[in-house]
């Protein structure tokens, strides 16, 4: 079997946390260690190693498992190197019916220290689907078995949060396992006052979240997270039972949902199902003070977006303030003959807002300049006419070639030392000559594949990206708001904006703020 171009994919389990935490080691590390002593072994050309960082249960939420897909399905790979088979999906039957699908169809094997796997062999192909099967089968095991002893320590009165609430840090318990809270001296000063700012009210003046919010910023009082508070965060802190001694547990249920062929995630608050049990930490308000705060919010509760509400800003969601990098807002005006504007929410930030519609003509007008700009730069062919693209890709595979004709020259390096052909200095001389000949020729096919990436992406932006806004730029102004919000941000990734003078000596519709497009590559 000649397997010339294999990659590496490496993932941490959930064992392998519990392994870490006893000080094993780091996993990723030794995997990676022992799979390419493996492939040196067996004399795999490694062409790319892949660290999956984050814990996903499903393939749409591991990115680097996608990007791998991709290639595999694209028969860029003759083989792909793993510890267990267990580590490419332990998701649902769709994720492991994807997964089998993109080996078999691309006939791509799966290398593990183990055995080597044939998706195209039937049996190979069975025991591969066996042991997926086998791997949700323990996952969802594991899982059950944390979620029990989650709600076990929640109604002893253990806090299983990794992040503690404004007003507490998390300390171990003693003697015992699980974490408790402890109030800090300085937040807990700042719940204290919203708490009373909302119900009791400052110099006989009742306080709301907005105002509370731009109170706590005037005065120079640092939030959890970022620097400014939020209107957000101060509604959070009043309904958290944290604050009266109490834990709420499952308050945010995880609801899958299947929209135009993808699951679709999310997390909506229930709060009438959720469980609320009695903490282990001190409480920093009254019982009574908290139900008083809960009627008042009961009374004014936030609005639903129903049918009848529908989106009046064609940029939501895609204008950012680039001094605070927060999402801008549409402030409308009930009177008549006053536009409505486009505004930074947060008080501590001195953007100036601007009129909507001018702002929405601005961003028009910059995609069309984009696609001028995209026509008359052709980047991508020299001077006497040469694919750049497809050159760089030869010089790669030039590369590569020289790459391991060196590696072949540091293992003959060996054997020379071994049979006594070198002595040792000429072998340290040697071996630090063709080291440094590996490094160059490696940091030569890094920078190619760089520009090689970037190269692409200008293709994929006059291939795709280019017809795609050409379209808009001719039905933008017939469709309604919904429409024009929904095909932006199939175009754009975001968009900056930056403004700093107000307008009390402009006249017209001057414009006197800036904006940066982030065009979306697809």
């Amino acid at each position: 079997m000649s397997l010339e171009n294999i990659c590496i994919y490496l993932r941490k389990s959930r064992s392998d946390r519990e392994a870490e935490a006893r000080g094993e080691g780091e996993t990723l590390a030794r995997h990676e260690k022992t799979l390419l002593e493996l492939a040196k072994r067996r004399s795999y050309h490694i062409g790319a190693i892949y660290k999956e960082v984050v814990s996903g249960e499903t393939i749409s939420a591991r990115p680097v498992m996608q990007q791998l897909l991709r290639e595999v399905e694209a028969g860029m790979w003759d083989g792909v190197l793993v510890m267990e088979v267990e580590r490419l999906a332990r998701g649902d039957t769709i994720d492991q019916g994807t997964v089998s699908r993109a080996f078999q169809y691309s006939d791509t094997k799966i290398i593990t220290p183990l055995k080597v796997y044939d998706p195209n062999n039937e049996f190979d192909e069975e025991y591969f689907e066996f042991g997926l099967f086998m791997s949700r089968r323990e996952y969802k095991t594991i899982k059950r078995r944390l979620n029990a002893g989650r709600l076990a320590s929640v109604k002893e009165g253990k806090y299983c949060g990794n992040r503690p609430p404004y007003g507490y840090e998390r300390v171990k318990l003693k003697g015992e396992k699980g974490f408790s809270l402890t109030p800090v001296p300085d937040q807990v000063e700042v719940v204290r006052l919203i708490f009373n700012w909302y119900v009791n009210g400052d110099n006989g003046e009742r306080l709301g979240v907005a105002k509370i919010t731009r109170k706590l910023n005037n005065m120079g009082v640092p939030a959890l997270i970022r620097k400014d508070w939020s209107p957000s965060t101060v509604s959070s802190i009043l309904q958290n039972p944290v604050y009266c001694g109490k834990l709420r547990w499952d308050a945010r249920k995880t609801v899958r949902r299947v929209e135009n062929g993808q699951v679709v995630i999310s997390r909506p608050r229930s709060y009438d199902s959720c469980i609320l049990s009695q903490g282990l930490h001190p409480a920093i308000i009254s019982e009574e003070l908290f139900q008083q705060a809960q009627k008042i919010r009961s009374k004014n509760p936030p609005r639903p977006i129903g049918s009848a509400s529908a989106i009046k800003n064609p940029l939501s969601g895609l204008i950012y303030c680039k001094k605070c990098g927060r999402a801008m807002v549409r402030r409308p005006y009930t009177k008549d003959g006053y536009d409505d504007i486009l505004m930074c929410a947060y008080t501590s930030c001195d953007t100036v807002s601007s009129k909507l519609y001018l702002v929405e003509q601005a961003v028009i007008n910059g995609l069309a300049e984009l696609v001028q700009n995209y026509k008359l730069n052709d980047t991508l062919t020299d001077h006497s006419g040469t694919d750049i693209i497809q050159a760089k890709e030869i010089l790669i595979s030039e590369k590569q070639s020289y790459l391991v004709k060196l590696q072949e020259q540091k293992n003959k390096q060996y054997d020379f030392l071994e049979q006594g052909i070198y002595t040792t200095e000429i072998f340290l001389e040697r071996s630090a000559a063709t080291a440094e000949e590996i490094k160059n020729c490696e940091s030569t096919i890094e920078q190619l594949e760089n520009e090689l990436a970037h190269d692409r992406k200008l293709l994929a932006q006059k291939n795709n990206f280019i017809p795609r806004c050409e379209y808009l730029l001719s039905n933008y102004w017939d469709w309604d708001v919904k429409t024009r919000n929904d095909v932006l941000k199939e175009l754009i990734e975001k968009v900056e904006y930056s403004k700093d003078t107000k307008n009390y000596f402009m006249k017209g519709n001057e414009i006197t703020f800036s904006l940066d497009i982030f065009p979306k590559i697809q």
